[in-house]
């Protein structure tokens, strides 16, 4: 396992996060959104073929709601690559820019919106903090989701590096700003 870890680090992830620009990023990040798409649509239509939980309550709004708070500021984090997004964007405008974040925000709202809705359907109140947790893991289309998951998870550090490789060039090196990525 260790190997693995290593070897994911080094042949994997290293080259995709030492790319000069985040538009070098545009088709692992095509393959993330997939397998999220996928995985949303899996929670939907598993949703849709089981039973209601008998521990499902519409109007059942506890102080524990709270909980899901950091996930919806997860969803959103994208901002701090924001002026780089839009430092990259083709005939940059802020109504084109508009064009691109707004949908691209609408988008991870009804994801997480559907796969929560869907997810607490299924299962009420002993939905798992990670809805693929609650699902058989002997399901096939959950294994394939769980498998879309780490690529996400593989795809989001060379975006999440980018910033902060950025960040740290500017710091050391202020005089330089662009000549090392």
């Amino acid at each position: 396992p260790v190997f693995c870890k290593v070897g994911l680090a080094l042949f994997v992830l290293l080259p995709i996060c030492l790319v000069r620009d985040l538009h070098m990023l545009r088709h692992t990040s095509t393959l993330a959104v997939i397998c999220i798409m996928y995985t949303t649509v899996m929670v939907s239509v598993l949703s849709g073929t089981q039973p209601i939980s008998p521990t499902f309550e519409m109007a059942d709004v506890r102080p524990s709601i709270w909980r899901a708070y950091p996930i919806f500021i997860v969803a959103f984090t994208a901002h701090y690559n924001g002026p780089r997004f839009y430092g990259e964007l083709k005939g940059r405008s802020l109504s084109v820019f508009s064009k691109v974040a707004v949908p691209a925000f609408i988008l991870c709202a009804v994801v997480y919106l559907t796969c929560a809705v869907a997810g607490y359907h299924t299962f009420g109140s002993r939905t798992c903090p990670s809805i693929l947790g609650c699902y058989d893991v002997r399901s096939f289309p959950v294994a394939l989701a769980r498998m879309g998951y780490i690529v996400v998870i593989v795809t989001s550090y060379p975006i999440i590096f980018f910033a902060i490789r950025e960040n740290l060039i500017q710091l050391i090196f202020p005089l330089h700003v662009g000549r090392f990525g």
